[in-house]
């Protein structure tokens, strides 16, 4: 296939064979975000002024914990899925259909790979996978 843009392509079986590993990695980030919120209650508000006199008490060892979330979505980006919302757990596979590049569309909470879009349409543009499939 010529004009291919990802250099990485997953069947729906392979994309199927990462949701264990990629909600338990979600789950973790998110569960670091909130203990990071929570441990360190000035961070949001630091955050929130984006003032240019960076530091804070602690901030070494937010930077520590920040960096074990960083660990977290490398291990997510490396598997060659692309990471398109944080907090929201989504991720889109390359995917090849019929000839065409396309992204096989999941989201945190999801059992399984159920959605697909054109790379331009974007999360708005999902489709079903399978659409005489009762659920």
């Amino acid at each position: 296939m010529s004009g291919e843009f990802f250099d990485t392509h997953f069947s729906v079986a392979e994309a199927n064979t990462l949701i264990p590993f990629l909600s338990e990695s979600f789950e973790r980030i998110h569960h670091k975000q909130d203990e990071l919120v929570k441990q360190y209650p000035e961070i949001k508000e630091f955050l929130e002024k984006k003032s240019s006199d960076f530091g804070f008490a602690n901030s070494v060892d937010y930077i520590q914990k920040g960096n074990e979330i960083s660990k977290l979505i490398d291990r997510i980006s490396r598997t060659g899925v692309l990471l398109k919302d944080l907090p929201r757990g989504l991720v889109d596979f390359p995917h090849v259909s019929e000839g065409k590049e396309v992204v096989l569309c999941w989201e945190l909470g999801e059992k399984e790979v159920m959605f697909w879009h054109d790379i331009e349409a974007g999360y708005a543009g999902r489709q079903p996978l399978y659409l005489d499939r009762k659920e």
